[in-house]
């Protein structure tokens, strides 16, 4: 996979991000709050994220939770109608610009990896994150007596 040069600019914003990006979950079914269960939230670009969901919550129950910003690996397909020299563009659902400039020798058809910080992309993502639960192993056998 190529690495593409990626410049994404927004007139509403700066772009140095501080704070933590908030987002809202629902717990899934099967979840008790064992401490011992695990919840994940698979980001875009297929980023595990640890979430801790609150003491006394029950599947099925709503929270917000934060995810520190970071940038998450995307990927695109080089259009048929791409001319070498440009850039690919396409504007989120908040409105921001994105543009990939693939790298010399790209082609049609070929695959490309960019970066966007999760800030950037949370417009783009459905509302609550879908957690996945990983339950905990079962415990060893007993030893033979």
């Amino acid at each position: 996979m190529n690495t593409a040069i990626t410049r994404s600019r927004s007139p509403l914003r700066p772009r140095l991000r501080l704070a933590p990006v908030q987002l809202e979950a629902q717990l899934p079914r099967g979840y008790t709050g064992d401490p011992q269960q695990r919840l994940v939230w698979i980001a875009p670009g297929d980023v595990e994220v640890d979430v801790q969901a609150p003491r006394g919550f029950i599947a099925g129950e709503r929270f917000t939770f934060d995810v520190d910003d970071r940038m998450i690996p995307l990927d695109t397909t080089v259009p048929s109608t791409w001319t070498p020299g440009t850039f690919l563009s396409w504007r989120l659902k908040s409105g921001q610009l994105v543009e990939i400039k693939p790298p010399d020798g790209a082609a049609p058809g070929m695959e490309l990896e960019f970066r966007l910080p999760l800030s950037d992309l949370i417009a783009d993502i459905p509302l609550p994150v879908q957690l996945q639960l990983e339950e905990p192993p079962p415990p060893p056998p007993p030893p033979p007596p």
